[in-house]
């Protein structure tokens, strides 16, 4: 018998309006950092299944019509997204710049800068990492991220992507600071390793999901569409669009005579 897609996602939508305060609308009105594992595991030989997991965040995952970085006047901030991979997370501050919640300033330069971080992880001083250590991305994100998130209403939410829960005792301390702080965390475990506790650290319904193949498009798809719902929900935003103007009246020129 095959098995639908639901088995494969450990997620329901809920359907409450948007929280008092949130303009309400289609678009993600949110500060949102992804972690995600950027390590040679499972065969610390190849860097080849965290390429696949930084393809599907930046072609699937978080990208698409929810996901708007300008309102259509070109300074009005929507969503704000920035990609944090782990472990070594630190390593990657050269390119920091663009480590802040308003630094990526389009979708094309957010799928670059998921690209250039893989790229970056083959350099040796890496050593081929194999931990899945969620805990130097959180590190880095309370030393140098969160300080930068918007106030209300705009919303914050921390997503993990990960390929094992072997660092969860190690993170506990930073997800409860940022619950404390009002973030919300969704988990994302990828793959067959041992996952059983990642959603132990999220925030509940609607916040963790499973993705067993990276490659099964149907799943990451419904998966994706499952994410933005839910953050459209918990916080969303109408397309404002250009102001247009409406031209004067104008009465023929007569001439005076003289």
């Amino acid at each position: 018998m095959m098995l639908s897609l639901s088995n494969f996602v450990n997620s329901q939508i809920p359907t409450t309006l948007s929280p008092s305060g949130c303009p309400g609308g289609g678009i993600a009105y949110q500060d949102i950092a992804i972690l995600y594992d950027l390590t040679f595991f499972p065969d610390n030989s190849s860097i080849s299944f965290s390429q696949q997991i930084a393809n599907a965040i930046g072609t699937t995952l978080f990208s698409g019509p929810a996901y708007q970085y300008y309102q259509q006047d070109g300074i009005t901030r929507a969503t704000q997204i920035t990609p944090l991979p782990f472990p070594e997370t630190s390593q990657y501050n050269w390119l920091a710049e663009d480590y802040s919640y308003g630094g990526l300033r389009s979708d094309h330069s957010f799928k670059t800068l998921l690209q250039d971080q893989v790229r970056h992880s083959t350099i040796n001083m890496f050593h081929h990492p194999i931990e899945s250590k969620i805990s130097d991305a959180l590190s880095y994100l309370m030393s140098y991220i969160q300080m930068q998130r918007r106030s209300a209403p705009v919303k914050n939410t921390i997503v993990i992507i990960s390929k094992r829960d072997t660092d969860i005792s190690n993170s506990l301390s930073a997800i409860n600071a940022l619950k404390t702080n009002g973030s919300k965390i969704m988990t994302i475990g990828v793959g067959n390793g041992s996952l059983s506790s990642l959603s132990s650290i999220s925030s509940g319904t609607g916040y963790n999901f499973m993705i067993p193949d990276i490659t099964d498009n149907n799943v990451v798809n419904n998966v994706a569409q499952q994410i933005s719902s839910q953050l459209i929900t918990d916080c969303g935003i109408t397309w404002t669009p250009l102001p247009t103007t409406t031209p004067l009246p104008t009465t023929p020129y007569t001439a005076q005579q003289l």
